[in-house]
Formats: structure tokens, C-alpha cells, sequence
């Protein structure tokens, strides 16, 4: 029998301040630790597929152990080896996404270019039939958006990894599979 953990924890915050607490090194080192530990950050690389290694010491010094200063770095590949990542595919999604904000009494809008990012064809061929329910889930996610909050470097970031989200959570649905990789913002413009 498989064991599922999971937890929950409420933090007020803002997503602005959440964002730099998981793409900070220095935030990342400084939460991250359990309590009576501290945390040195060795490597920080927070783009997706990244990595981080981290050497984790006991406050007291007393403690031995796993997290006494051993890092923990990605494995190397052994020699000869080769990448069995496979090569990216892309499907634009045409046309552009144009959505209407109302801030105070002015009209405003987001005209924004998606491409998907994938590593097979036949899923993505596969999600291609879905493309109506696909699109819809992308037009309401934009229009529930705060504009101001889209102004931002961060918030526009965090509008891209909330689509990702959003498509691989229809494409499991819809066929079985995650497909896409990264959703992809080729052109945004606010007005």
C-alpha cells in the first residue's frame, strides 16, 4: 500500500513576498532549514528544471549527521552516456489572447502570444483536439487577473507559471499525461 503525506499551512503573505521566498537563494536558505538548523546555500539555479545544493549544519554543533555538511549535488552522467531528454516541440496558440480590464473608470487590456512547450509530439498532437476547452481555461484564467498586479516582472511570472498549471492539469485530464512543459508568454503587451 502506497502512503500519501500532504499538509497545509496558511501564510499571509503577499504572492509578490512568496514569489522571492522560493526564488531567492538567500530566502530560500533562510526558511527552508528545519528548526535548530541553519542552511548555506552552495548552488541556486530557480528556473524550472533548476536545482539548488544546500549544506545544512546543527545551530548547536554538537549534532552529527546526514545534514552535518555534506551538499547535495545533481549526479553526473556516467561516461558515455547520453541525454535521454528529447528535444523540445512548440505549438503557438493562435491567435493572441485579448482580454478587457477595468481599472478605476479606464478600460485597459492584455493582448498576450502563448506557445506550449512540450518534449512529445504524438501527446501533443494528442492535446491539439482539446484546443477549445484549452483556450476557454486560458481566457478565464487571464480575465480573473489583477491588472495592476500584471505590471510587474513578478506578476507576470507568477500569470505564466499559474497557466503552466493550468494546461498540464487539463492535458492530465483530457489524455493521461502531463504534455506540456512550460506554457510560454512570446509577446505581452499592457494597455
Amino acid at each position: 500500500m502506497s502512503r500519501i503525506d500532504s499538509a497545509t499551512r496558511i501564510i499571509e503573505a503577499s504572492p509578490e513576498a512568496v514569489y522571492a521566498a522560493m526564488t531567492t537563494a538567500e530566502a530560500l536558505a533562510a526558511w527552508l532549514p528545519p528548526d535548530g538548523m541553519s542552511g548555506q546555500m552552495l548552488e541556486f539555479d530557480p528556473r524550472p528544471g533548476g536545482h539548488y545544493a544546500m549544506v545544512l549544519r546543527h545551530d548547536d554543533g554538537a549534532a552529527a549527521g546526514k545534514s552535518g555538511g555534506n551538499e547535495a549535488r545533481p549526479a553526473e552522467p556516467a561516461e558515455g552516456a547520453t541525454s535521454l531528454r528529447r528535444a523540445a516541440v512548440y505549438e503557438d496558440l493562435s491567435p493572441a489572447f485579448v482580454i478587457n480590464y477595468r481599472q478605476g473608470n479606464r478600460q485597459r487590456y492584455l493582448q498576450v502570444s502563448i506557445a506550449l512547450m512540450a518534449r512529445d509530439e504524438e501527446r501533443l498532437k494528442a492535446l491539439r483536439v482539446h484546443m477549445p476547452v484549452l483556450r476557454n481555461e486560458l481566457v478565464m484564467l487571464l480575465s480573473g487577473q489583477d491588472f495592476d498586479s500584471l505590471l510587474t516582472p513578478v506578476g507576470k511570472e507568477m500569470l505564466r507559471q499559474q497557466a503552466t498549471a493550468k494546461v498540464q492539469e487539463l492535458a492530465l485530464k483530457e489524455t493521461g499525461h502531463q504534455v506540456v512543459e512550460q506554457v510560454l508568454f512570446t509577446n505581452l503587451v499592457l494597455q
